[in-house]
């Protein structure tokens, strides 16, 4: 079988392989195929480049760079994270108006007078009904969804 494979997988297989999994990513969303798509379309540069070399060594070199890939990806999606929850951590009680009904459980679209953590707008739920035109407060964040409630006048 791998001898098969050593005579019949040209470099333009790796690209339409790697092309489709980018396309494939388009419906995802995820970013996992994406960087398979990457690899396999250096893969293909590769096997242009060096037309002798053979299948094991190929899927050897894909391998270990989605391996590389998915580390580095992480090493950014991480650090990503932490600095975003250390700049909500201190961004809480900030103070919005609800431009869409917020109903219960699901989710409504508030605005900041200025950008909240980059954005004006924000989806946003709460554990109750907030109509339009009410101020809320940030209480937390779940993804890229905010978690507020209605902010109470202070009293004196």
């Amino acid at each position: 079988m791998i001898e098969f494979l050593n005579g019949n997988i040209t470099w333009w297989y790796w690209a339409l392989f790697g092309l489709v999994l980018i396309l494939a990513e388009l419906l995802n969303g995820t970013l996992i195929f994406f960087g398979l798509g990457v690899v396999a379309l250096f893969i293909s540069l590769v096997d242009y480049i060096f037309p002798s070399l053979t299948i094991n060594w190929e899927l050897t070199i894909w391998g270990l760079l989605n391996i590389l890939f998915f580390v580095f990806w992480k090493k950014i999606l991480v650090d990503k994270r932490k600095n975003l929850k250390r700049k909500w951590g201190k961004s809480l009680n900030q103070t919005g108006i609800v431009i869409e009904e917020i109903n219960g459980y699901g989710s409504g679209k508030v605005e900041f007078k200025s950008p909240f953590l980059d954005s004006k707008k924000w989806y946003a739920i709460s554990d109750s009904v907030i109509p339009v035109g009410k101020e809320i407060e940030v209480v937390g964040i779940d993804g890229d969804t905010l978690k507020v409630k209605v902010k109470k006048d202070k009293e004196f």
